[in-house]
C-alpha cells in the first residue's frame, strides 16, 4: 500500500536461532519529478530576500521565482532535464555604500591592508573587469554623490556558486574567477544544496540591507559627514 507500512522482519541462523522485529516501510510512487533548492545569503550568513531565481529547462526559460526573507528557492524539474540556475538583482546599487568602503578599497590599491576575502574583492570590482583599482573607486563614489544612478557595467548584486567556496587568488590585485550559475545535466534525483553567495556590488563592509521588501530605503553612510577622496583615474 501507499504510505507507512509496518512489516516483519525475521534473521535466522543455521542453528535455528531466529528473531523478529517490526519495520516502518515508506511506498511511493515515483512520478518523474525532482527537487532543485538551495539557499542564497551573503558571506556573513543573512539570507537575501527579493531575488529573482531565473532557471531554464533544456534551453527554455521558466517562469522565475522570487526569494523571501529565508533566501531560500524550490523549482520542479522533471527526469533528463537539463537545467540551469541562475540568481539576479539589480536594485538600489547604492544600498550599503559608504566613504568607509572607499577606504578599505583604496587601502587595497595601495597594498597597505589587502581584503582577506574573495567576496570581497568580488564586491570592490565594480565596473567589472576584474581587477581592484582606482576606477572602481570612482564608480562607487559616484553613486554616494548621486552622480551615478547605477553601476554602467554592472548589477547591484553578483552571485557565486557556493560550493565550492572560492579562495583568493594570488595577486593581490586580482579578483576571483567564479560560476554564477548552477547546472545540472539530466536530472534523476533531488538536489537539495544548490546555494549561492550574494555579494552587494561596493558594498566590501558588508553594510548593505538583505530583508529590504519595500525596496524603498537605503543604507546610509556610516556618519553625517561626506568623505572624498582624489582619485587618480590614469
Amino acid at each position: 500500500d501507499l504510505g507507512d507500512n509496518v512489516v516483519a522482519l525475521t534473521a535466522s541462523d543455521d542453528s535455528g536461532n531466529s528473531a523478529t522485529c517490526n519495520a516502518t516501510v515508506t511506498v511511493i510512487i515515483d512520478n518523474g519529478e525532482n527537487t532543485l533548492a538551495g539557499n542564497i545569503a551573503t558571506e556573513n550568513n543573512a539570507n537575501l530576500a527579493n531575488v529573482e531565481v531565473i532557471w531554464t529547462v533544456n534551453g527554455q526559460a521558466q517562469p522565475s521565482f522570487t526569494t523571501d526573507e529565508t533566501g531560500d528557492y524550490e523549482l520542479i524539474a522533471q527526469d533528463g532535464d537539463d537545467v540551469e540556475i541562475r540568481p539576479f538583482k539589480n536594485t538600489l546599487p547604492k544600498n550599503g555604500l559608504s566613504t568607509f568602503d572607499l577606504v578599505i578599497i583604496h587601502q587595497h590599491v595601495l597594498n597597505i591592508n589587502l581584503m582577506p576575502s574573495p567576496y570581497q574583492r568580488i564586491a570592490a570590482d565594480a565596473n567589472r573587469d576584474g581587477v581592484i583599482t582606482t576606477g572602481d573607486m570612482s564608480q562607487i563614489q559616484a553613486l554616494i554623490l548621486n552622480n551615478l544612478n547605477s553601476f554602467p557595467h554592472n548589477t547591484s548584486w553578483r552571485f557565486a556558486v557556493a560550493n565550492p567556496v572560492l579562495q583568493n587568488p594570488a595577486a593581490s590585485a586580482e579578483v576571483p574567477d567564479y560560476d554564477e550559475s548552477l547546472i545540472y545535466n539530466n536530472v534523476n534525483m533531488d538536489f537539495l544544496t544548490g546555494d549561492f553567495v550574494a555579494i552587494k556590488i561596493g558594498d566590501v563592509s558588508g553594510n548593505a540591507m538583505v530583508n529590504n521588501f519595500g525596496e524603498t530605503n537605503v543604507v546610509e553612510n556610516r556618519s553625517n559627514e561626506q568623505t572624498i577622496l582624489e582619485l587618480d583615474n590614469s
